[in-house]
């Protein structure tokens, strides 16, 4: 059985996090992250896409596992930089163990730390009074515009917001918003979308109850 990753907690605010059977790094730093010499700022940062893919497949004899995951970032002035790691095993034969395992260990960080980051940047942006679209929603620190399949447009304030949460199911993960009074969500994406990590902690910093608030409004 393969070892997990070690990671490396530096006292200079780095976070060391190997892959490739540790032949390369991925560091963590306060204000960006290099992925084996592919710098990122946060703060430069437009677009977070990310996707994990864990696969069975038999084709007449040969039974085979694959996994791929990706974390892709697209900056302010349009260069994409792509991180995508696969592993493919047949017959139990490959790397597809050691792939999934390290994509256990590299997660974490990218969204505890990049995701966060590029998250509370959006946030304050917003507490400013600025305008965020993402996924179709159009996101001002008072409210929530969504047209639905071109149809229904829905207002949501702190009047009639219920919830927004991640829904997290067996073959994928989604974002959803709900309102009072609906039982099913009136938004739900994946969360392999662009962005879409980044619409729940956005929608619940500005629209989720507060027993404090409600009570200095009364």
């Amino acid at each position: 059985m393969e070892n997990q990753p070690a990671i490396n907690q530096s006292g200079d605010n780095r976070l060391v996090v190997p892959y490739d059977k540790d032949r390369k790094n991925i560091t963590f730093y306060d204000t960006f992250v290099d992925i084996n010499g592919d710098v990122i700022k946060y703060d430069d940062i437009a677009v977070i896409q990310s996707a994990a893919m864990n696969n069975s497949f038999m084709y007449y004899i040969v039974f085979g596992n694959s996994f791929t995951y990706n974390f892709d970032f697209t900056t302010y002035d349009g260069v994409k930089h792509k991180f995508k790691r696969y592993g493919l095993s047949v017959y139990g034969i490959g790397i597809y163990k050691r792939i999934k395992k390290e994509f256990e260990t590299v997660s974490p960080p990218f969204y505890g730390i990049v995701v966060r980051k590029v998250g509370e940047r959006l946030i304050d942006r917003l507490a400013n009074g600025a305008t965020a679209n993402i996924c179709g929603l159009e996101i001002t620190k008072d409210k929530i515009t969504y047209v639905k399949n071109k149809k229904k447009t829905y207002v949501i304030d702190r009047s009639n917001f219920d919830r927004a949460v991640t829904n997290n199911s067996y073959a994928a993960s989604f974002a959803e918003i709900y309102i009072r009074d609906e039982k099913k969500p009136v938004f739900r994406v994946s969360l392999n979308e662009p962005n879409a990590r980044l619409i729940v902690p956005i929608v619940n910093t500005f629209f989720e109850f507060r027993v404090n608030e409600a009570a200095a409004n009364t």
